[in-house]
């Protein structure tokens, strides 16, 4: 299953994730440094996205070891590979919050 199937399957997903990323941006900053008060708003978004990408996966009969091995795999940036990464990497969550503040101004 390719990872674009997930926001293709229910595109609510991706909408979801950019009132989060607007609502929520702004306390971001493109330097090397982190803030403390980045790591609530990480846990939030894994908090509101986790249960969402597991329910997608088990849906369609796989498993999530399965899933992770299929992102690996991709070759696309697709904005659904880029999401399911910003859950399990700091560094990519980081910067998708980063990109949103970039397009909000």
């Amino acid at each position: 299953m390719p990872p674009s199937e997930f926001l293709l399957d229910d595109p609510s997903i991706g909408d979801d994730f950019e009132q989060f990323a607007k609502d929520n941006c702004d306390e971001f900053e493109d330097t090397d440094e982190n803030k403390l008060s980045y790591m609530p708003i990480f846990n939030k978004f894994q908090d509101l996205f986790n249960s969402r990408i597991e329910a997608f996966i088990t849906s369609h009969g796989s498993t999530l070891e399965k899933f992770v091995e299929a992102c690996d795999k991709a070759e696309e940036e697709s904005f659904a590979l880029q999401l399911i990464l910003g859950i399990t990497s700091f560094e990519a969550f980081k910067q998708l919050m980063i990109e949103q503040k970039a397009k909000a101004k």
